[in-house]
């Protein structure tokens, strides 16, 4: 996640596991761990279950105002609430003593007033992970609020991995991405030089947002995918899957226009 601005910003960051099970998901990560890196690499945050820290109340408050559901007391659901100075972050979650299993982490805007928020904003969310067939595959979530609608870039990377510096050789070599509100699916994007007018925005967007480049030329496989989408306030969801069932690693990234 990338925070904007001037001044820290208050975050409220979890990772669930076991709270996952209530919604009818099965394996899930028994016992996650959650720790946030900033970018020189230092941990400035961790926790592996939410209320062993003695923040339990607060992170429940949260929770409450910013319309997440709510942990169960006494669960080893993960959770950090706390003040980030404007910077790139990364929240990694794992199993504990190398367990596996299914897990949500979310990051949401914690700033208790609308006005203060809309002077540090939280511009960017990334989630990297191995995208599988039928319903293992990649989501994100999205949470628009007003005023009014807001404008955001949303891709869908595999091949680009696969290129040096990240050189990850399991990369998804054709994702596909789809933007739904609930059910109804709003657009999607295979290759995100299709259309080919769309690109030149494209590449704008990522230049202002500080975005890497993308793969630009196909070799066998597709492309990346990519899309600049307005959203009205509400709730959305990024679903990233392989065309004709590929799988491997991707990452899926939300960045807001300025």
């Amino acid at each position: 996640l990338v925070i904007g601005g001037t001044t820290a910003k208050d975050v409220l960051i979890r990772a669930a596991g076991p709270a996952l099970g209530e919604f009818g998901v099965a394996g899930v990560l028994l016992n996650p761990g959650l720790r946030i890196v900033n970018s020189a690499g230092a941990t400035v945050a961790q926790n592996d279950d939410w209320q062993a820290s003695g923040n339990g109340p607060a992170i429940s408050a949260a929770a409450s105002r910013l319309g997440a559901f709510q942990f169960q007391p006494g669960s080893q659901d993960a959770a950090v609430l706390t003040m980030l100075p404007p910077g790139s972050y990364t929240a990694i979650v794992s199993g504990v003593n190398d367990t596996t299993g299914v897990a949500l982490i979310e990051a949401y805007d914690a700033d208790a007033t609308p006005a203060i928020a809309r002077t540090r904003k939280l511009v960017n969310i990334a989630t990297r992970g191995r995208v599988n067939t039928g319903d293992d595959v990649l989501i994100a979530g999205l949470v628009v609020t007003g005023p009014g609608p807001r404008t955001f870039l949303i891709r869908a990377i595999g091949p680009t991995l696969a290129q040096a510096p990240f050189g990850i050789a399991a990369a998804l070599q054709d994702p596909l991405l789809q933007i739904y509100q609930g059910e109804n699916l709003l657009r999607e994007n295979d290759d995100w030089d299709a259309p080919g007018s769309a690109q030149p925005a494209l590449r704008e967007a990522a230049t202002r947002v500080g975005a890497f480049a993308l793969k630009e030329v196909r070799d066998g496989t597709g492309l990346d995918a990519a899309m600049l989408i307005t959203l009205q306030p509400g709730s959305y969801t990024a679903k990233v899957s392989g065309v004709q069932g590929t799988t491997g690693v991707a990452l899926v990234e939300v960045y807001e226009m300025p």
